[in-house]
This record gives structure tokens, C-alpha cells and sequence, in this order.
């Protein structure tokens, strides 16, 4: 409470001074602004002066430069001849390139026309022989007719030939058969009278002088078939051959009108090679009558006429600068008249404003003591409420820390209770009940898992049961066997036993479970034989689940399930197939 009087004191004598302190820096200020525009108002005027006479002398090199370009044309007129002798000009470009573009496609076409020519000259080379064939084919063909005549002769004669030698033979049998009877005949078969031998003799020597003349005839007429069969054959291979050169003719033909079309082909690219070849000299000799000596004199001139135009726009351009460097010369001494007067006034206002910089430092020496003497008070002050206020929060801390110790003697009290309770009681009842149960849920997984086991283990002699801790014990004639030396079907025999009755035991035990009627298995036939899988059907049955799920590779049991899902993994992904 002493500190205050001294604080307030120190504060009102520091509000008063700053308040001073900022007054007189307004002032003083105001002076330095006055002070930098009249130092700045100097620095344009030379700046002015110097761009002035700057201009002045841009002026006179302008108005030298411009009396310098002599152009007595007008632009426009200029123009114009320029416009018309670059026409010329490009006129003449494009008829020379078009008669170049036309004397290239003229010789590209002479050279296709006489690649053409060349192909055709090899392809009709055979002409002459192609025709000499022909001549001598259809000379050969004058005898198709003729030989065709004489095949059907020989034909007819071979037929008649053929029906006599039959008719002979008919005749020769006959006679055969009647000498045979005569032969045997005693009696008349029409009076039944015997017939004399001397007439019998008679009709026998009649029948052997037919039997000599028909065996005669029949080797006459087969003499003369078998000459006539070769005449047949000899005509038959001529009549054949002239149809082989028909059919060469009519080939040979067909060739010879191909070469005949070739030929005049032939003629008509030798004839647009002439023209082209006529053409393309023209081409050239208009290409020759386009004198360069012309185009020079035009491009020449072009120049000519450029430059005159280039010095013209520059005349123009110079006349333009001029203007502008005038109008900017006026402005400019427009500009430094005023700067002129300005500095003129701000000299004036700067008599009204003097300089404050010392009275400043002055006072700002004595805030610096008063600031100095402010904050010692302000940190005596602070130093004696921080040790206030700590004396207040540990009274505060004091009186907590004596409820929170009351209310756990309190607490105390009660945990040495309930502790007393638990340990005489409630653990014994505890482990009595936990014993109970866990008695109860061993037998009955102890006879899940043995039922199990002793399905899908082919073996008789393996049995199996749960030791205290549900261990399963694997038994072989009494002795027990490490799980390790079982076989890879045995191990997963006795696993899925395990397996199975667990999950029967929870389902049963636990009634909060809500998968109960569900069942997945992952490889659970790994190792076992064919009777094994078909236990497991059997297993599975009697389990009676609504949806068991089967992970395997054996297909046997895709035949004791109801719907079958085919996984393939390419590549490191998997895809229902």
C-alpha cells in the first residue's frame, strides 16, 4: 500500500510527457518533410535544366537530320510503283516455278512411260512365236474332221464285224449242238422210227461243212476285228492328240491376244512418250525465253523503290519526333517554372517550423529515468502479490489435502471390509462353483472329442482323451504317443477332433454367441485317406449345422456338399472361376 502513491505519481508525470514528447516529434517532423521537399524540389530543378538542354540539342540534330532526306515522290506514289513491280516480279516467280513443276512431272512421266515400255517390250517378245504356233496348230486341226470320219468308219465297221462273228458263233454252237444230237439219235423223235446210219451219216457231214465254214468265218472276222480294233486305237490316240491342239490352240490363242492387247499398249505409250518428250521441250524452251536479266532489273528496282520508301517514313518519323521534343521542351519549362516557385514558399513555411531534434533527446532522456524508476516499483509491487498469492494457494492446498485424507481413511476402511469378506467367503465359494462347472464342461468335451477321434482315425488301436488342463493324450495299445510321431492323417484326424468338439463345447457353454449354426474349416482333410473323407461326411452330418464352410483341394468332397465354389490364382491375385 506505500508503493501505490509513489506509482501513480510516476505514471501521471510519464502520461504528460509522452503526450510532449509526441507533439513536439509532430512538429519536428512537419520540419524534416519541409526540409526533404525543398532538397527534392532542388534536385528536379537541376534535373529539369539538364532534360532542357538535353532537348534542345535532340531538337537540333532532329531538324538537321530531317533537311538532310531529299524525297521529291509522295509515299503514296511510292507505294504504288513498289506494288507494281513486286506484281512483276512474283509473276514471273510463278510462271518459272510452274514450268518447273511441269518439267518435273513431264520427265517423272517420261521415266514411268518408258519403265512401261521396257516391261511390254520384254513381256510381247514371244509374239512372233506365239503366232507361228497358232499357223501351225490350226494346219494340223484341217485333219480333225477327216480322221474324225474315218474313227466313225471303223467304228461301224467294227460293229458290223462284231454282230457277224456273233451271229457265226451263234451258228457254230448251234451246229455243235446238233451234230451232238445227231451223234446220239437212234429214233425219229417225231415217228419214233430208227433212223438209218447212212442218213445220219449224212446230216453229220452236212453239220461238220457248217461247223467248217462257221469256224472258218469266225477266224476271218476275228482277224479282221483285231485289225480294225488297231485302226480304231490308231485313230482314237490322232482324234485324241488333234484335241490336245485344240486345246493348245485355244490357249495359244488366248496368250495371243493378251500379247496382241500388250502390243498396242505398246503403240500407244510409244506415243504419249513422243508427246511428252514434244512437250517437255517446249516446256524448256519456255523456261529458257523467261530472261533472269529482267527479274534482276526488278528486284533491283524493288530495292530502289524500298529504300526511297524507308527514307521517306524516317523523314516522316523524324518530323513526328520533332513535334513531340517541342511539345515536351514547352512542358518542361512549364514544369520547372513551378518547381521553381514551390521551393520559393516551402523556404518561407520552413522560417515558421524550426528544428526540435535536441528538446526531443532531452526529454526523451528523462522518460528513459522515469520508465527506469516505473518498472523497479511495478516489479517490487509484482514480487510482494506473487508471495500474496502463494501464501493464499498453499492455506488452499493445506485444507484439500485434509479432505482428500479424511475421505480415503474413510475409503479405507470400507476396501479392509469387503477385502475381509472376499477372502473368507466369497474365493472359496468362488473356486467351489469354478470347479464345479469346469468339471462338468471337461467330461463333456472329454466324450465329444473321443466320439470324434475315434470316427475319423482309421486305426482301432488309437484312442484318445483330455488330461486336467484338456490336453489331448494320443494313446497306441495302452501306451501314449507324442503328437509329432502321428502321421500327416492321424495329426489331422486327432485336429479335427479337437477342433470339432471345442466348438460344440463353446456353443454349448457360452449361450451369447450368435454363430452357433455356423461352422468354417480350412484344409481340415489335409492327409487323409479316401474312408477318412467319407467319415468326415458323416461327421459333419451329425453335426447338424445350418451352413458349414469347407476350404479343401480333395474333389471327393465337392460330392457331400451342396454348392461348390472354384477359386484360380493367376499371378498373385484370385478369381472366382
Amino acid at each position: 500500500h506505500q508503493l501505490n502513491p509513489k506509482v501513480a505519481e510516476i505514471t501521471k508525470i510519464l502520461q504528460d510527457l509522452k503526450r510532449q514528447l509526441l507533439l513536439d516529434e509532430r512538429k519536428n517532423r512537419l520540419h524534416f518533410e519541409i526540409e526533404n521537399r525543398i532538397n527534392n524540389n532542388f534536385n528536379l530543378i537541376k534535373e529539369k535544366q539538364y532534360l532542357q538542354n538535353d532537348l534542345l540539342k535532340k531538337q537540333a540534330k532532329l531538324e538537321e537530320e530531317s533537311t538532310n532526306i531529299l524525297v521529291s515522290e509522295t509515299k503514296e506514289k511510292i507505294q504504288l510503283d513498289l506494288n507494281l513491280l513486286q506484281k512483276q516480279k512474283q509473276e514471273i516467280i510463278t510462271k518459272e516455278s510452274e514450268l518447273k513443276t511441269k518439267i518435273n512431272l513431264c520427265q517423272e512421266q517420261v521415266v514411268v512411260i518408258q519403265n512401261d515400255i521396257a516391261q511390254l517390250n520384254e513381256q510381247t517378245k514371244d509374239f512372233l512365236q506365239k503366232e507361228k504356233i497358232i499357223k501351225n496348230l490350226k494346219r494340223d486341226l484341217i485333219q480333225k474332221d477327216q480322221i474324225k470320219i474315218q474313227k466313225d468308219k471303223v467304228e461301224v465297221k467294227l460293229q458290223e464285224i462284231t454282230k457277224k462273228l456273233h451271229q457265226c458263233q451263234l451258228l457254230l454252237s448251234q451246229a455243235e449242238e446238233i451234230e451232238n444230237k445227231i451223234s446220239h439219235l437212234d429214233e425219229c423223235p417225231t415217228c419214233l422210227q430208227s433212223v438209218p446210219q447212212n442218213y445220219k451219216q449224212q446230216l453229220l457231214e452236212k453239220q461238220k461243212l457248217i461247223l467248217y465254214d462257221a469256224t472258218k468265218r469266225i477266224k476271218q472276222l476275228t482277224e479282221g476285228k483285231k485289225n480294225y480294233q488297231q485302226q480304231s486305237k490308231n485313230l482314237i490316240q490322232q482324234f485324241d492328240l488333234i484335241l490336245t491342239k485344240e486345246t493348245l490352240l485355244i490357249k495359244t490363242q488366248t496368250e495371243f491376244q493378251n500379247l496382241n492387247e500388250k502390243k498396242e499398249t505398246l503403240k500407244r505409250k510409244k506415243e504419249q512418250l513422243q508427246k511428252l518428250v514434244i512437250e517437255n521441250n517446249l516446256l524448256v524452251r519456255a523456261l529458257e525465253d523467261l530472261k533472269p536479266e529482267s527479274l534482276d532489273y526488278l528486284s533491283k528496282s524493288i530495292i530502289e523503290k524500298q529504300e526511297v520508301l524507308q527514307q521517306l517514313v524516317k523523314k516522316q518519323e523524324y518530323q513526328k519526333n520533332l513535334s513531340a521534343l517541342l511539345n515536351q521542351i514547352v512542358e518542361n519549362e512549364e514544369r520547372l517554372e513551378g518547381l521553381i516557385r514551390e521551393k520559393e514558399e516551402l523556404s518561407q513555411k520552413l522560417t515558421t517550423h524550426p528544428d526540435l531534434t535536441e528538446l526531443i533527446k532531452e526529454n526523451k532522456n528523462k522518460l528513459e529515468n522515469l520508465l527506469c524508476q516505473e518498472k523497479e516499483l511495478l516489479a517490487e509491487k509484482t514480487k510482494l502479490n506473487i508471495q500474496n498469492q502463494n501464501l493464499r494457494t498453499q492455506i488452499s492446498e493445506i485444507g484439500t489435502e485434509v479432505n482428500e485424507l479424511s475421505n480415503c481413511q474413510k475409503y479405507l476402511t470400507r476396501i479392509t471390509e469387503v477385502n475381509h469378506w472376499i477372502n473368507e467367503f466369497m474365493i472359496k465359494l468362488t473356486y467351489t462353483i469354478e470347479k464345479q462347472v469346469m468339471i462338468k464342461i471337461h467330461h463333456l468335451f472329454n466324450n465329444i472329442f473321443q466320439d470324434w477321434f475315434s470316427i475319423l482315425m482309421e486305426d482301432e488301436n488309437f484312442s484318445a482323451r483330455l488330461d486336467e488342463s484338456f490336453t489331448p493324450i494320443i494313446e497306441q495299445n495302452g501306451y501314449e504317443i507324442n503328437f509329432n510321431n502321428l502321421s500327416g492323417g492321424e495329426r489331422t484326424a486327432a485336429s479335427l477332433s479337437y477342433r470339432l468338439a471345442l466348438n460344440k463345447v463353446i456353443n454349448e457353454v457360452v449361450y451369447e454367441i450368435k454363430t452357433k449354426d455356423l461352422l468354417i474349416l480350412d484344409e481340415p482333410t489335409d492327409g487323409f485317406s479316401s474312408e477318412q473323407l467319407d467319415k468326415v461326411r458323416d461327421v459333419l452330418e451329425k453335426l447338424n449345422l445350418r451352413q458349414t464352410l469347407v476350404v479343401s483341394h480333395e474333389n471327393k468332397i465337392e460330392s457331400f456338399v451342396e454348392n461348390v465354389i472354384r477359386i484360380s490364382k493367376t499371378e498373385g491375385v484370385s478369381a472366382i472361376i
